[in-house]
């Protein structure tokens, strides 16, 4: 008898939408009513199309009735780096990625896609907190 491959969930992570510091929205709400105002007016990254922080990005947008303008990078490194020049507006990551740039004044986390807030972002409110569907992307 044949043994069947097993496919099993190791880890998963949330990701943390993050602003540039120059985003005049301080929290998740005021970032949803100014984008809303510019319809395609604003851009996010990604660590590259199809990649989990462009998935993550678009499940956020559609469930929040956003529309901004998709720049993919290759790698989050370089997503980063345009997010605190001022390049992009947004940027989900994980909070692995967020890590070197918490406490930075360049960057704003605004909203976390996980169920409950985490113990290493604790300021950081659930998206679910901030949206009126339930949101979660891990």
């Amino acid at each position: 008898m044949t043994s069947r491959p097993r496919i099993s969930i190791v880890a998963s992570t949330p990701f943390v939408i993050t602003v540039n510091e120059t985003f005049p929205a301080k929290t998740l709400k005021e970032f949803i009513a100014e984008v809303k105002k510019k319809p395609g007016g604003y851009t996010y990254a990604s660590a590259g199309a199809g990649s989990t922080t462009h998935a993550a990005s678009v499940l956020f947008l559609k469930t929040a009735g956003l529309d901004m303008v998709h720049v993919p990078y290759r790698g989050v490194g370089p997503a980063f780096t345009d997010l605190m020049a001022g390049n992009v507006q947004m940027l989900s990551a994980s909070p692995v990625e967020l890590k070197p740039h918490v406490g930075s004044t360049k960057v704003r986390p605004l909203g976390i896609s996980s169920k409950e807030r985490s113990r290493h972002l604790p300021n950081v409110p659930t998206v679910s907190e901030t949206l009126p569907t339930p949101f979660v992307a891990t």
